[in-house]
């Protein structure tokens, strides 16, 4: 231990701070406080008309809930969301990619009719921003094709 201590090229490699994936965690503080949402397209595997499996995950618990959709289109996602927000009640912070589906008028009337709901867009196709519900996506997969 006092060789080490001594050791000029030992103490060089001891001090280099190491780079994490995540620079800022995402700290939730109670059931439903945070939710994070995705889709998985299925068009290639489609069950008859349904193309889409979209993710819904409570970031605390990693609960997760998944509906099945025809389309991706806002109308639809937001119907969803509706049955979600209804059974569970509405997220204080609702996350999710930016997205054309999420990034849109009629989702923002839905989320405008609770007003404790804030919307959170991150950056699409960058996978660590939404990082607990992209994992949750691979699972699911995975389990699909098994």
């Amino acid at each position: 231990m006092i060789f080490l201590n001594l050791c000029d090229h030992c103490q060089k490699k001891g001090s280099i701070i190491k780079k994490g994936l995540v620079v800022k965690p995402i700290h939730s503080s109670e059931l439903n406080s945070r939710c994070q949402v995705d889709l998985i397209d299925m068009q290639a595997q489609a069950d008859g008309d349904y193309k889409f499996i979209m993710v819904y995950q409570d970031h605390i618990t990693k609960f997760v809930i998944l509906r099945q959709l025809t389309h991706k289109r806002a109308e639809e996602v937001a119907y969803v969301l509706i049955d979600i927000f209804t059974t569970f009640g509405a997220p204080e912070i609702f996350q999710s990619d930016n997205g054309r589906e999420f990034a849109n008028k009629v989702i923002i009337e839905l989320c405008s009719m609770w007003e404790e709901l804030k919307i959170v867009h991150r950056k699409p196709r960058h996978s660590q921003s939404q990082g607990s519900v992209e994992r949750a996506n691979q699972d699911i997969q995975n389990i699909l094709a098994t």
